[in-house]
């Protein structure tokens, strides 16, 4: 899950800083403009966050965090719940591995986002961090996430 969080908070947080100016130049939206619309689009993820919650308790990881990746709505709320379900008491170390390791995400992805947005755009960036989320969070969330909660959950 390190490596998938890394890509989610790359492509759907850091990212945006780095294509901002094109987003305005091309959109003709200011700045403080964009930045309100992904400020509004953490309070959806916020609400959003209570029917999804009762989803993972109802239906366990894979299918949600699945559905998330072919989405590109992937962040670490579903993860730490599914950490804190599978180790319980010992679940400090891995939450804290899997925080540390996402937080690569900026380091990776503000160069690479610049790059792509430099080269083919800031829609075709997009683009290519989509087929990411559908070629590799997708799959890895599908086969190697248990797909229903362990029994020793409260």
């Amino acid at each position: 899950m390190c490596g998938t969080q890394v890509v989610s908070w790359g492509a759907l947080y850091y990212a945006l800083p780095v294509a901002t100016a094109q987003i305005a130049g091309t959109t003709g939206w200011t700045p403080g403009t964009i930045t309100l619309a992904f400020s509004a689009g953490l309070l959806v993820a916020a609400v959003a966050g209570i029917p999804v919650g009762r989803l993972l308790d109802r239906y366990g990881p894979r299918p949600v965090m699945t559905a998330g990746s072919a989405l590109a709505a992937e962040l670490y709320p579903p993860v730490f719940a599914a950490i804190t379900c599978w180790y319980g008491e010992r679940r400090a170390r891995p939450l804290t591995v899997v925080t540390l390791v996402g937080g690569l995400a900026s380091t990776v992805f503000a160069p690479l986002t610049a790059l792509l947005v430099d080269h083919v755009g800031r829609r075709a960036s997009y683009l290519v961090y989509a087929a990411v989320f559908l070629l590799v969070n997708l799959p890895v969330h599908w086969l190697l996430l248990t797909p229903a909660w362990p029994d020793h959950r409260t």
